[in-house]
């Protein structure tokens, strides 16, 4: 495993980290894995090197945390543990509507008073005195209702008193992170990318790797679908996430059919090539890219963890990785 620096933080952590989201199980993923594989899964992840695991409170409402605190117990000297502020499913008058989960209705709310009540909730739930990496959750377009002075001088509260160790931001934009870090240095920023989703590479990526602020990948899989293990006759319950094609495109038939023809197929000798697995070949593309510093990687069982560990050691050429990048371009925008 190759280890990198979350931003000026000193803070060491996996290029490949474990996500925790589809541990939290639920109608949106189809499935729920009993507590004892799960746990077998970190095990396994932290045993191949992965010392990364990302999390947060909306997984499984709070489930997940409580899951990684029978880890902490053992193995905190292990963990570069990340978690989240800013979505919360209980309703007040400082809370921005922000969608539904598992048919609860959530909202958006980073008032310092909120996020002192979530931090202390998570620290409750993970039976650990500290958090290695805590992000406020944004949402792109939502109106917030204080002012993002209060928001990181919470946050840098938390770092004087030694609550968390390093802070970020998950889904915000260049404009946002220009104007946002001379307020308070912030290490990383967690946003959606992958081969199917290259919104940053154009600008907030070169702008974090100018700054020396780490860029955390999620979803670099995109839910499964790059790892050539799900087809065109896959079938997704009517609540999964992979059957919401507004906001998946890529998940309808057509879509998925062309992905098999006009990508995976032609990434088949690379990864023999390398001989490594289409899954290992796309998360070493992921973390080749400049200005991306870590990938966060789902695993539903120990096998999935240790193949995802296996990519931090690979290494794919220049022309290679052009070559997959030309594909991608191919298939274009399903939208």
């Amino acid at each position: 495993m190759q280890y990198r620096e979350l931003g000026k933080s000193g803070i060491k952590a996996s290029i490949v980290g474990l996500g925790t989201w589809a541990f939290g199980g639920g109608t949106v993923w189809g499935h729920n894995l009993l507590t004892s594989e799960i746990v077998e899964t970190i095990h396994t992840a932290l045993d191949s090197g992965i010392n990364l695991i990302d999390t947060a409170p909306l997984f499984g409402f709070g489930h997940c945390e409580e899951i990684l605190a029978e880890i902490l117990d053992l193995r905190r000297d292990d963990v570069i543990l990340a978690t989240r502020c800013g979505i919360v499913w209980e309703d007040n008058e400082d809370n921005v509507q922000y969608g539904h989960y598992e048919g609860k209705p959530i909202h958006l709310s980073l008032t310092p008073q909120t996020i002192r009540l979530q931090i202390e909730a998570s620290l409750r739930r993970l039976k650990t005195e500290f958090i290695d990496v805590y992000q406020a959750h944004w949402k792109a377009g939502l109106p917030t209702t204080c002012a993002i002075e209060d928001i990181i001088g919470t946050l840098e509260d938390f770092k004087s008193s030694g609550l968390i160790r390093a802070y970020g931001f998950s889904n915000i934009n260049l404009d946002q992170a220009h104007n946002w870090l001379p307020i308070g240095h912030f290490d990383l920023i967690q946003n959606r990318f992958s081969m199917l989703n290259r919104e940053m590479e154009q600008d907030l990526m070169p702008w974090a790797a100018e700054n020396n602020v780490s860029i955390m990948a999620c979803m670099p899989l995109y839910q499964g679908l790059l790892t050539g293990r799900i087809n065109h006759k896959q079938q997704f319950g009517p609540h999964e996430l992979r059957s919401n094609y507004a906001i998946n495109p890529w998940f309808k038939k057509e879509n998925r059919i062309a992905i098999h023809k006009k990508l995976l197929q032609k990434w088949i000798p690379i990864a023999e090539h390398y001989h490594c697995s289409i899954a290992q070949l796309v998360i070493a593309w992921t973390i080749a890219q400049n200005g991306l510093t870590h990938a966060i990687c789902g695993a539903t069982n120990p096998k999935q963890a240790r193949e995802n560990a296996a990519a931090g050691l690979l290494k794919i050429s220049d022309e290679d990785l052009e070559q997959m990048i030309w594909d991608i371009e191919v298939v274009g925008d399903p939208q």
